[in-house]
């Protein structure tokens, strides 16, 4: 199976935030290395889910009030229950009952833009399709269906995939609770067709928890096995093998990363004046025995990574290969990013790879630059500098990017996987028996979806990332389930209808049970005096709840 994302920004959409200047396009663009996938025919096949479809409606329809923008249409929009209403209706008309519905779109490639040249992205043209209604007061009403009056601009992703060997391409509609908008301009667009020279990349990868954000990125920068990590001697010298270096802890490499969190700030990311201790020199200059406590600037991961980026780029011993640096930032939404990057931000805009504004560095950072003997009267991201990014969704950041920062990244979204091939082997034991890590993923996500109304909180195929023993199933899946989406539907006095940890199928209180209640002497049931053990909740929950089957013989049963 092959898959695609994009990100639908207000160009692609026709609903959009409020102020936004009138639009009228018709079609869907999707960038220059997603054109491989819609192949050389001038139609595509595309199928729509009704449910889908339905969730995106409903979803917009929370958000309002937004602009609406159409051909002809240009108008705010509010929440009304007639809006749902009619918006329902016209879903209806278009599916009736079928689960899913194909339409024939238009492929159009290499238009020609005002400047003469080429535009290098794809187009899909012919969306509308006509369609008709009866109202509240019994008279037909007419209307054109297009898939662009249910995305909105910033917020909605379009998931494509399609089966080998099929042509049908399926249509998946995914929405965000915090918008991301980036700029759409052809030559705003970065080349992300790999990580070559030319085709420098800013890019954010974000999705679920245990989607393989982090395993995506490590694969694209070191590769599967670290095969293309470039390590340096002191000297800055290339170590063709680095089983022969006498002094490993002087060694450094091409990939620099590190994680954001509350308390990361600028210093933390670019560096300080920090006290050290330094051996002190003779009256010939070298160093003695002796130690002395001096200030000096200590440089960090971002420092770090420019100066290696810039003195490869310059180095005419170094490969085009071997010149790549990439920086990595994990969790980028758990930190402050205004706080973290401060003026580095505007070396975020970048044209053909290297920053098209430079900034002024402080005193100290100069200094340092000087020393490393690098120009140090401004900043200038080269184009062999990569910053990728990780970002969950689910996470409920303290500091949300605001959407000046987010427009200077490229996004990509990572979807769930349960046809991974690691993944698809991974087990958990419950009560000595096995069963499957993607069986149990496809019943509980449908489970999460419903429950918190959002995709944000399902679990990805490497939320765990081997066999799993009943303990730490306990400690770290359901321990999520409850604190990230079951808590807020218990109480004492109320227990909601979508809370699903339960020891038996149906909704009888006193099958339900707490995560506390999958240690110790487990569940007492006030209301029959009965007690169930930990393992028989779990187990309950696993077998009769969920409805799985354990794995005998490497098969499931």
């Amino acid at each position: 199976m092959s898959e695609i994302s994009k990100l639908m920004n207000k160009t692609n959409t026709s609903y959009r935030e409020l102020g936004s200047g009138d639009a009228k396009n018709t079609d869907l663009f999707f960038d220059k290395e997603h054109r491989d996938f819609f192949g050389d025919n001038p139609t595509v096949t595309v199928r729509l889910e009704k449910k889908n479809i339905a969730q995106a409606f409903l979803f917009i329809a929370s958000m309002l009030p937004k602009k609406f923008d159409s051909s002809s249409v240009h108008e705010n929009r509010y929440y009304s229950a007639e809006f749902v209403e009619t918006g329902l209706k016209k879903i209806d008309a278009v599916f009736g009952d079928n689960p899913y519905r194909d339409f024939v779109w238009a492929v159009r490639k290499d238009v020609p833009m005002k400047n003469g040249k080429l535009d290098d992205r794809l187009y899909l043209n012919d969306l509308l399709s006509e369609h008709e209604y009866t109202d509240k007061d019994g008279k037909i009403v007419k209307f054109k269906f297009t898939i662009r009056d249910y995305l909105l601009g910033g917020y909605s992703t379009l998931v494509l995939s399609k089966e080998d060997g099929s042509d049908i391409i399926k249509l998946k509609i995914v929405n965000s609770s915090t918008p991301t908008f980036i700029d759409e301009r052809p030559s705003a667009q970065l080349v992300a067709s790999g990580l070559v020279p030319g085709g420098t990349q800013q890019k954010i990868y974000y999705g679920c928890p245990g989607t393989g954000k982090s395993y995506k990125v490590k694969n694209l920068t070191e590769g599967p096995n670290g095969e293309n990590i470039v390590y340096f001697d002191e000297k800055g010298s290339v170590i063709d093998d680095i089983a022969t270096a006498s002094d490993k802890s002087k060694i450094t490499s091409n990939i620099f990363r590190t994680t954001f969190h509350p308390d990361y700030d600028y210093s933390t990311f670019v560096g300080s004046y920090k006290p050290v201790m330094k051996p002190v020199l003779d009256d010939k200059g070298n160093e003695t025995d002796n130690e002395e406590l001096v200030y000096e600037f200590v440089p960090q991961v971002f420092t770090n990574a420019y100066v290696r980026a810039w003195k490869s780029l310059e180095d005419p011993k170094l490969t085009t290969d071997e010149k790549q640096v990439y920086l990595i930032i994990e969790e980028i939404n758990r930190g402050n990013c205004a706080q973290i990057f401060g003026d580095l931000f505007q070396l975020l805009d970048r044209k053909n790879g290297r920053s098209e504004f430079s900034i002024i560095p402080d005193a100290e950072l100069s200094k340092y630059l000087a020393k490393q003997g690098l120009v140090s009267n401004k900043l200038v991201l080269p184009e062999n500098l990569h910053i990728l990014a990780t970002m969950n969704t689910s996470d409920q950041s303290l500091f949300p990017m605001d959407s000046a920062f987010k427009r200077r990244w490229a996004m990509e979204y990572v979807p769930i996987n349960l046809e991974q091939k690691i993944a698809k082997d991974f087990r958990f034991t419950i009560d000595g028996k096995e069963y499957l890590w993607v069986d149990f993923l496809r019943k509980i996500n449908q489970l999460i979806r419903k429950a918190t109304d959002s995709e944000d909180k399902q679990m990805g195929e490497f939320f765990i990332k081997d066999h799993v023993s009943e303990e730490d199933f306990k400690n770290k899946v359901m321990f999520y389930i409850w604190n990230d989406v079951c808590k807020d539907l218990y109480s004492a006095s109320r227990i909601s209808p979508l809370y699903f940890m339960r020891s038996a199928a149906g909704d009888d209180k006193k099958d339900v049970f707490t995560f506390a209640e999958l240690f110790g002497d487990g569940r007492h049931n006030e209301e029959d005096g009965t007690d169930s053990k930990p393992v028989e909740l779990l187990d309950g929950f696993i077998t009769k709840y969920l409805e799985l089957k354990p794995i005998t013989g490497g098969k499931t049963a």
